[in-house]
């Protein structure tokens, strides 16, 4: 779902606004500089959504 769509739907559905950050606040940007650094952020982005249920940043827990 994009912001907007939430937002339509905050107006004319009903929906509960949200009051908490929707963006990360900050944020890293990183320069890879070898294959090894490659395939390890590849894998953190991959396995990264597998733990969201631990997050928590996490509402629906």
């Amino acid at each position: 779902m994009t912001t907007n769509e939430y937002i339509k739907n905050v107006k004319t559905q009903s929906w509960l606004k949200f009051s908490k950050h929707v963006w990360q606040p900050r944020f890293h940007d990183r320069v890879i500089r070898n294959e090894k650094e490659y395939w390890a952020i590849k894998r953190y982005i991959l396995d990264n959504p597998k733990n969201w249920d631990k997050d928590k940043e996490n509402i629906m827990k």
